[in-house]
């Protein structure tokens, strides 16, 4: 099975060629230069696993929540790609993603993304029979919510492990309102390329998979993204 996986929710591309053993992982800030850099680097991916687009069997991408733009450039890298070879598709929500870099811990999972305007973007996560599941909604919501959210899920003695860029607008509030905090450090912080793979391959033999049409971006700033025409306020 060949499989390239994609996230660009955030300001580095994260990509990742699989073929059973082989891995190519290749991950690079471009900040606002995605655009014009992300064809490039899956053409020199690609190359390097000496692939052509037609032998990829499967296409996975992140949905977000994170960047309006970086999610569309990437989203339509993906299907457009996935369309014209009619390959399927998995759509991963970047939170779960997130959440799985901290997999090996107990207690309740927090993974924070920076959502501007002293917003995060989260969820919340425990392990379950060996596996991440998600108890809560995908979040956008103040540092003072996130904190009533994970008190309402957390039990006593619990550990709440909180980690992400989000920290930035939320941290003082998580140390001060939930007793049994543990902020992990920026190691655990970023979208790792081999774990989009990852994930996708478990959908993938779940038969969690759509086509191209489907796969639709996960926006927690509805209003954000709608385009006004000329003249409306």
């Amino acid at each position: 099975m060949r499989l390239l996986s994609l996230d660009t929710s955030t300001k580095r591309v994260c990509l990742c060629l699989c073929d059973h053993a082989r891995v190519c992982e290749y991950t690079l800030e471009v900040g606002t230069r995605l655009s014009s850099l992300l064809i490039p680097i899956i053409q020199q991916a690609t190359g390097a696993m000496g692939w052509k687009l037609k032998d990829i069997d499967y296409f996975a991408c992140g949905i977000g929540p994170g960047s309006f733009t970086g999610l569309r450039i990437g989203i339509a890298a993906v299907k457009g790609m996935a369309w014209s070879l009619q390959r399927p598709v998995v759509g991963i929500p970047t939170l779960d993603i997130l959440a799985h870099n901290a997999e090996r811990f107990e207690g309740i999972i927090v993974p924070l993304i920076d959502a501007k305007r002293s917003l995060v973007y989260s969820a919340l996560y425990k392990n379950s029979k060996g596996r991440l599941a998600r108890i809560s909604p995908y979040m956008l919501c103040t540092p003072d919510a996130l904190v009533d959210a994970i008190a309402r899920k957390a039990v006593r003695r619990q550990e709440v492990i909180a980690f992400g860029d989000g920290l930035a607008v939320c941290r003082e509030k998580i140390v001060a309102g939930i007793k049994r905090a543990v902020l992990l450090d920026k190691d655990y912080w970023q979208i790792a390329a081999l774990r989009i793979a990852r994930l996708a391959e478990g959908m993938i033999k779940e038969k969690r998979i759509t086509d191209a049409s489907r796969i639709l971006p996960l926006y927690l700033y509805p209003k954000e993204c709608q385009v006004k025409k000329k003249g409306q306020g």
